[in-house]
């Protein structure tokens, strides 16, 4: 009676101690089940599901984390030869939809004049996330609208022959504060200093195109002398007109210019029935 229970007490302290092992973390080897002795530490927090792990990413961390792959730039123009004077249509182009960051969406254009060349640029601050410029509530406020030379009563024209370079780019501004040693995203950079961006490591490969600009400006005439008659004006010639493509001659330019019974339409004194 006693050694049996002697034989219970014995077989309750090895269960006590077995349950112990197992629930301090200890498990046993599985090529040799019946050794204690390869008994090994079982990891702590661990997982080997990408999805469970959770990270904490700092802003200098961003880029790093951010999907290269899951950014398109373009440049969308109606075609890459235009004239003098030419109304001019075209567009950026920006998708993103990877992981979000605060940073630079950077619009330059490189323009020939008499010497060298330039390069005014511009840039919009803001989250880039989920992003796409065909969907006008996906623009994020970092859009740009892409002119030419020159821009007036909402057309967009060269003045000049050449060839224009336009580009757009991205910037991570954790990136961008390391290599200036600034902080807020550039710190006091603006549109006229943001050139000095094309310089710097970008998040993502750099979208140009090129357009080429033929033809002159005007130069019909230097003084109203060199202009034709106009029956239509009021002073019975055409008058020397000189603005940014050049001088022409015009019969006017504002309706006071045409006779009575005419009108000013398109710089011609029209009659008027």
């Amino acid at each position: 009676m006693e050694s049996g229970t002697v034989l219970a007490a014995f077989m309750i302290l090895g269960a006590v101690i077995v349950l112990g092992l197992f629930l301090s973390g200890y498990t046993s080897d599985p090529s040799n089940p019946s050794s204690l002795a390869s008994i090994t530490r079982a990891p702590i927090n661990s997982t080997t599901s990408a999805s469970n792990v959770t990270v904490n990413a700092t802003p200098a961390q961003e880029s790093s984390l951010s999907s290269v792959s899951d950014l398109t730039l373009d440049i969308r123009v109606t075609k890459t030869t235009y004239s003098v004077g030419e109304n001019f249509t075209g567009e950026y182009y920006m998708r993103y939809n990877g992981t979000p960051f605060y940073g630079i969406v950077l619009y330059c254009m490189s323009y020939p004049p008499v010497s060298g060349f330039n390069s005014t640029c511009r840039m919009a601050r803001g989250i880039i996330g989920d992003v796409d410029f065909d969907n006008p509530r996906k623009r994020n406020n970092l859009g740009a609208l892409m002119q030419a030379e020159y821009y007036r009563n909402g057309n967009s024209y060269f003045i000049d022959n050449g060839t224009y370079a336009y580009s757009i780019s991205v910037y991570d501004c954790a990136s961008v504060d390391m290599q200036l040693n600034t902080s807020g995203c550039g710190g006091t950079l603006a549109d006229e200093s943001s050139a000095r961006l094309l310089d710097l490591q970008r998040f993502g490969p750099i979208t140009t195109r090129s357009i080429t600009v033929i033809g002159h400006r005007r130069s019909e005439c230097s003084t109203n002398l060199d202009c034709a008659p106009c029956s239509g004006c009021v002073t019975g010639m055409q008058t020397c007109l000189n603005d940014d493509l050049g001088a022409s001659c015009v019969d006017c330019f504002m309706g006071s210019m045409c006779a009575s019974g005419h009108r000013c339409e398109q710089n011609k004194c029209i009659f008027q029935n």
